[in-house]
């Protein structure tokens, strides 16, 4: 039914005997089905390959009939320096010894591979287990197998990402519990001491006033959990006006100078600037690098707030000659619960969750937050936004959260 090509025969002699040309076309029948059988098993392979390029998830196939093994796309981008074993053999030795360089726990890897030779044997499922790799990268790995003992699918997912967050959100909880067991302890303290024994007016008021602090404390820590739970989830609602950033820059420095004794904060702009963003969230965030400036710096260190109105964006420059951030923790700085592990940061109460929020209501704007930080040279906090709300329409980035906004001006359409 299907031409393949041409075979030509030219004999030098006469068969004298119909024996021999039997047993010639007996020789030819059977080259003629190998190479069918041949043609066949390409396209039966070809149709597997094209099968696990269209899965999501990295495959390695063992055809354990022919000993065989495919692989797809997905798997070699998650294993760019996997080559198989040139031993192959239905014992599955070969599996660990791809893997050997690419899965650090080889022990592990040895006995989960015997629990599928014997799931194999049984037809019994075998659960999944985790795996780590080098450069702290994490994966999954389960099996599936062919009915009738045909084959086994070794099915691989990355799971950095996830270990990365539980990890972030254990610390992130170890803190909490930390920062509030402090002032709870603080809060029952008092009350102890104002139910159990006479106090003189003055120490009841004491008393009571570090109560009141150690509450708001409390408020704060919860807030800023709740809060960074509805913006990473994209549930929380922007409210745009058109409103000046200069005076809203002005008034926050004005305010803090007088709040803080220990501090100066000087401004720097060029005029009025008008922006449409949500006045509430802008404000959060600048009063958040502020108070950080404020925190993280030495008593009496100046604080420079610079704002450049351009003609499509406003970059706001915040700067403090502090401690400064180490080389190390810049990259992660903007991620969730982290905090730096210097000596000078640890002394600052936090819960890792400011600058995050911060960043999330900056890049829902359409926006940019970055630092530049040198140890012992203080930071500079870079702020850009866009000036009117065409990010609202051009910014694929967020264009899925759009939705959310809610306009809070009737003056947005003029």
């Amino acid at each position: 039914s299907k031409f393949i090509g041409t075979l030509t025969l030219q004999f030098h002699h006469r068969f004298t005997e119909t024996v021999a040309l039997q047993k010639t076309t007996h020789l030819l029948n059977i080259g003629l089905m190998r190479l069918l059988d041949d043609i066949r098993i390409k396209e039966h392979h070809q149709l597997i390959q094209r099968i696990l390029n269209g899965l999501r998830e990295a495959i390695l196939f063992v055809d354990v009939t022919n000993t065989n093994i495919f692989t797809n796309r997905v798997f070699h981008q998650l294993f760019p320096n996997w080559s198989p074993s040139e031993n192959q053999s239905e014992n599955l030795a070969f599996v660990i010894e791809a893997f050997e360089s690419l899965i650090l726990e080889t022990d592990a890897l040895y006995a989960y591979v015997e629990q599928i030779k014997v799931g194999f044997e049984h037809a019994s499922v075998v659960p999944a287990q985790d795996f780590s790799m080098p450069d702290d990268r994490h994966l999954r790995l389960y099996a599936e197998f062919l009915p009738e003992r045909q084959g086994i699918l070794f099915v691989f997912r990355e799971r950095t990402v996830e270990v990365n967050h539980a990890k972030k959100e254990q610390n992130f909880i170890s803190v909490l519990s930390h920062e509030l067991r402090t002032p709870l302890a603080s809060i029952e303290g008092f009350s102890e001491l104002m139910l159990h024994r006479s106090l003189s007016p003055s120490k009841q008021r004491k008393y009571l006033e570090t109560m009141r602090s150690e509450t708001q404390r409390l408020s704060q820590l919860l807030t800023e959990f709740l809060d960074y739970q509805r913006l990473s989830h994209q549930k929380e609602s922007y409210h745009l006006e058109s409103f000046c950033i200069e005076h809203m820059l002005i008034e926050l420095t004005e305010w803090l100078n007088v709040a803080t004794s220990t501090h100066h904060l000087q401004i720097q702009t060029n005029g009025p600037c008008l922006i449409t963003a949500d006045p509430e969230k802008i404000r959060r965030v600048l009063l958040n690098i502020l108070n950080n400036a404020i925190k993280y710096s030495p008593v009496d260190s100046n604080i420079q707030v610079s704002l450049a109105c351009c003609e499509a964006e406003v970059i706001i420059t915040i700067s403090d000659d502090g401690y400064g951030i180490p080389k190390q923790d810049l990259p992660y700085l903007f991620d969730p619960y982290y905090r730096v592990e210097h000596a000078d940061h640890l002394q600052v109460q936090g819960t890792g969750l400011g600058l995050p929020i911060c960043k999330e209501i900056i890049e829902a704007h359409g926006g940019r937050i970055t630092v530049h930080s040198e140890v012992g040279k203080g930071s500079d906090f870079f702020i850009r936004l866009p000036r009117d709300e065409e990010w609202n329409t051009t910014n694929n980035m967020y264009k899925s959260s759009m939705n959310n906004l809610q306009l809070g001006s009737e003056e947005r359409g003029s």
